[in-house]
């Protein structure tokens, strides 16, 4: 090309610059949470979550947040020398001490007392549970099962200040110190490659592979050991420092370094070392690698470092370029390429040097938007103030003077000696004579404005204007809007797979077909700022590199991939169609510099799977304490080992982490509960999930993660629990409630024998008391016969005596006497008012028939409530007849019949007693008088029908008698007879109502 001969005399005769390239890093420091802003140890433990020991606090990082940890939470100080994570535990080294985290407790262990004021340089766990501790000039201490041993120059230690621990393949363990390097073995210490090395200051110490070493110093670089064979790079012969802190493994074995004065990298097999440009402060502390093989740089003040992905690299101002707004790119030749930005005109960079356009001063506007190079060896470029010729040294200015519609130029297309021409006003082809042949209008098919893009496939043009994109084909244009319900502005057109065409737009990307019959919209990402599409390019494999507001997304039909600051962008947002594609680079322009993306080197987020985490499980939305539910808990987690838990503790709310120190926004979950769902649920970012109120059963909750780079690589955690059912669900229950319906069936079954056999039981007691009172009757009858003959014959005695007024008053006192025992034979009970009122003129009746042969007595207790009291009807007139017949006038002296009511707590006692011959004279009279005498029948009576009435109540009848009732010498003094009645009558009322029954 021409142009080639051109760029000769630019290089010859302007200013060279020396491209320099940037890495990205991304920077934490206090603002973002942690915890100090001095680094002096870093650690990933077994979950993924990386550690950060600084000089006030513990800081743990998941990605995306810090969370911090003091001397509050259990640290025996502030200040972190050391982080080791050993096969189980993290430990944490500080002055003094030595602290073990488990689960979410910090245990802590004190050196012995003449190593108290001693600081932990740096730790490492043997294969034993053993942990070894080098010291700031006490030498080595040995912590295994809670005890210290310690070894210093008594055991060949020539310094005791030891800055790095490591193992090596032939199992010595290999000391770093101030005076070399030692081997420790059988408790002695022996020096090591001291004639090669001397007594140098080892900062640190790496093992690669095959047993080779590199070893840091202070002072003396950097000494790579092989075997017997020992290299020094010094500053003299290489980049490299003298003072080297720290070392940390790369890709393909190299390795970083840090110093005082900056990161640098290192190749192990040829020695080759460069400077890492980037870094915000250079004064770095501790480096650390991942196992995602991500850099974490620890810096001594200004807080924390990760380098991010090597794919892309970043040139500007800083580095030499001339802008860091490049808004388009292209080839010169088969190694140049001319860069036009948005505030400082057009540069040229061939190899690695960077020249401004010897023809910028002739530009109308130092803003230009594109650029294109034609086959004639001509530059065209594209500016706010019209269209720029240039060639062999020639510049011509091609604006609306000479025709051209259009004054600020956003897209430039040169094809077969024509250059296509678009802007804000429209559409126009100019010649490589630099004249407009044709300008498009509304007539010609065109009618759009504000053209973003032009690009050439076969014979088809395609132009992407706001809110349409046309065809022009066989002088033809075709056109189809984009969206049709508001305006959108097509920024960049590329040919996809299969020969159609992707459109990016304003409002994300669209898909049409060649003949511009349909189109449909993609979409490929959630983030709204990915909708501004600002270039697309077809790559190999029929994969689509798309540059958006939100990073770089790769899509193809196996894979989707997204690029952003985690992988080396430092600016996500790219400039509208500023992309070119050289071979396996891509270079764009974004709004903090040129990046140049290499396609060959992987993305870290394909190297490994987000390790998944269950952090914590709430019941009802809070964190229960589980050593004292659960029997068994994780050392590691602090969560519970298969708890099992009781039916009502059934409200899960899950919180899972999965890290991706690469790219934690590219993390996403799927999960389900086993016993539960029987589909994942997900994809989602969301990291919690909640389950409520579940039925008891045996439970499994799973999580998975996994980059949307790669969504193949999945990691898994699981929580399996159990809920046991409530006790009515349990078999035991139901072995019981069988066995209580059972039982109850059975009991029923009894019960209603039972009162089967009472009823039959009350049915015979009341017929049998039925016959009892027709008895009673009879008697009452036969009574009342003997007792009316009785008294009509001592009413005619009175009546012959003409004792009228005893006539009369026995006459009327018989009259109430007959009136009452008719009603009594009536009547199963009576009140004792009723009772007592009978007796009385009974008594009164006998005592005057019998005149001069006896008295009575009635004393009632005043707690007696007389109508309350409820007895059998007629009961006591037999044992008075019987006191006055078989008692009194068998006797020759004068008769006491006494009648004493009292009550008692739960009881009426009704006593009866007479002065009479008394019981034993009375059955000799009887025995002589060889049953021709008066037989008393109403006290058998009587005393059945209590007994019917205590087995049909289940209430205390009782009557005892009659007995004799002696002197108090013993001696015969009469008869006695005692009645007990209970007072809770009422409920016998209702038990037996057997007037009711015979109703019925």
């Amino acid at each position: 090309m021409k142009i080639s001969r051109f760029l000769l005399i630019i290089f010859a005769f302007a200013t060279e610059i020396a491209l320099g390239q940037q890495t990205h890093f991304l920077e934490y420091n206090t603002q973002d949470g942690l915890a100090q802003s001095q680094v002096r140890a870093i650690a990933q433990d077994n979950s993924g979550y990386v550690w950060f020991g600084t000089l006030n606090g513990l800081s743990r990082f998941d990605g995306f947040d810090f969370k911090n940890y003091s001397t509050k939470d259990g640290l025996p100080s502030n200040q972190i020398n050391s982080l080791h994570q050993g096969a189980e535990a993290l430990w944490i080294g500080t002055t003094g001490a030595v602290c073990k985290k488990q689960g979410s407790q910090f245990l802590s262990s004190n050196f012995p007392d003449s190593l108290s004021q001693s600081r932990l340089q740096c730790m490492y766990e043997d294969g034993e549970g053993g942990l070894w501790i080098g010291l700031d000039g006490s030498g080595l201490l040995y912590y295994k099962d809670g005890k210290f041993t310690h070894y210093g120059e008594n055991a060949g230690l020539r310094n005791g200040f030891i800055r790095s621990i490591k193992k090596t393949e032939d199992g010595e363990l290999l000391l770093g110190t101030r005076a070399g390097l030692y081997t420790f073995n059988e408790s002695r210490f022996y020096p090591s490659w001291g004639e090669q090395i001397g007594a140098v200051s080892v900062s640190d110490i790496r093992i690669i592979n095959r047993g080779k070493l590199l070893v840091s110093t202070f002072g003396n670089g950097l000494f790579v050991i092989d075997d017997e064979e020992v290299s020094n790079f010094r500053p003299e012969n290489s980049d490299l420092p003298n003072h080297i802190r720290s070392i940390a493994p790369a890709e393909h074995n190299e390795f970083f370094l840090g110093a005082k004065t900056g990161l640098y990298k290192l190749s192990a097999e040829n020695g080759d070392a460069q400077k890492i440009q980037g870094l915000e402060y250079d004064n770095v502390k501790i480096l650390f690698s991942d196992r995602e093989a991500n850099l974490w740089v620890g810096t001594d003040g200004k807080g924390l470092l990760q380098k991010a992905g090597e794919a892309f690299t970043l040139y500007t101002t800083a580095d030499g370029m001339h802008s860091d707004l490049i808004l388009s790119i292209c080839p010169l030749d088969s190694t140049g390429l001319a860069f036009a930005s948005y505030d400082n005109g057009i540069a040229i960079k061939h190899g690695n040097q960077l020249v401004p356009y010897p023809y910028n001063d002739q530009l109308p506007s130092k803003t230009v938007w594109a650029l294109q190079s034609s086959p004639d060896g001509s530059l065209w470029a594209g500016t706010s103030l019209g269209l720029v010729r240039e060639k062999n040294g020639v510049v011509e200015l091609i604006n609306s003077e000479k025709g051209l519609p259009v004054t600020e130029i956003t897209s430039l297309m040169h094809r077969d000696g024509i250059c296509w021409v678009g802007g804000a006003q429209g559409l126009a082809k100019v010649n490589d004579q630099s004249q407009v042949i044709r300008v498009f209008s509304e007539e010609d098919g065109f009618d759009g404005k504000k053209v973003r893009s032009i690009v050439q496939y076969g014979e088809s043009v395609w132009i992407g204007a706001e809110g349409q994109l046309f065809c022009y084909a066989d002088n033809t244009f075709k056109s189809l809007p984009i969206n049709k319900e508001e305006t959108t502005s097509v920024y960049s057109i590329s040919e996809g797979p299969d020969k159609n065409i992707w459109v990016g737009t304003s409002d994300g990307l669209y898909i049409a077909d060649s003949d511009l019959t349909q189109i449909e919209r993609f979409d490929f990402s959630e983030n709204i700022s990915a909708n501004n599409i600002n270039f697309i390019v077809q790559l190999q494999d029929d994969q689509m590199a798309i540059g958006t507001n939100n990073g770089l997304y790769i899509i193809g039909e196996d894979q989707f991939a997204h690029y952003s600051t985690y992988e080396g962008l430092k600016s996500a947002e790219s400039n509208q169609n500023s992309e070119h594609l050289s071979g396996e680079n891509l270079w764009f322009g974004t709004t903090s510099g040129t990046v140049k993306f290499n396609l060959q080197k992987k993305s870290r987020t394909n190297i490994k799977a987000p390790e998944v985490n269950i952090s914590k499980v709430e019941l009802f939305l809070e964190e229960p304490n589980w050593k004292e539910i659960s029997d068994s808990i994780s050392i590691e987690s602090g969560l519970p080992v298969d708890p099992t838990l009781p039916h009502h503790q059934n409200y899960f709310t899950f919180h899972f982490a999965g890290i991706s120190l690469s790219n934690p926004k590219k993390v996403r979950y799927r999960y389900k509960l086993e016993g539960v769902d029987e589909n994942w649920l997900g994809p989602t970012t969301s990291n919690t999930a909640t389950y409520a109120y579940l039925p008891h059963g045996d439970y499994t909750f799973v999580v998975e993660s996994f980059s949307e780079s790669n969504p193949g690589l999945v990691s898994k955690a699981a929580f399996p629990f159990k809920i046991t059912p409530p006790f009515y669900l349990t078999p035991w229950f139901f072995v019981f409630a069988i066995l209580f319906v059972l039982t109850l069936l059975f009991v029923i079954y009894q019960n209603r024998i039972r009162k089967e056999r009472e009823k039959r039981a009350n049915l015979q007691l009341q017929f049998q008391s039925r016959l009892m009172e027709l008895e009673s009757q009879s008697l009452n009858s036969s009574m009342n016969r003997h007792f009316i003959f009785n008294a009509l014959n001592s009413i005619q005695y009175y009546i012959n005596m003409q004792d009228r007024k005893s006539a009369n008053k026995y006459l009327t006192s018989f009259a109430k006497l007959i009136r009452k025992n008719l009603d009594s034979s009536q009547e199963n009970q009576t009140s004792l008012k009723e009772e007592l009122e009978r007796l009385e003129l009974y008594l009164s009746l006998e005592q005057m028939r019998f005149q001069g042969k006896f008295e009575y007595e009635i004393k009632i207790d005043p707690e007696v409530d007389e109508e309350a009291v409820d007895i059998p009807s007629m009961m006591l007139q037999p044992f008075l007849e019987n006191s006055i017949w078989h008692g009194i006038l068998p006797s020759k002296k004068f008769g006491l019949i006494r009648l004493e009511i009292t009550s008692h707590e739960d009881h009426i006692t009704i006593e009866i007693t007479d002065n009479g011959i008394g019981l034993d004279a009375s059955l000799a009279k009887k025995a002589y008088s060889n049953g021709n005498g008066h037989t008393s029948k109403g006290i058998d009576i009587t005393q059945n029908r209590m007994t019917l009435y205590k087995r049909m109540t289940g209430l205390h009848y009782e009557v005892t008698g009659p007995i004799n009732a002696n002197d108090e010498r013993g001696r015969s003094a009469g008869t006695k007879v005692i009645i007990r009645l209970p007072k809770n009558q009422n409920n016998a009322k209702a038990k037996r109502n057997p007037q009711s029954i015979w109703e019925n």
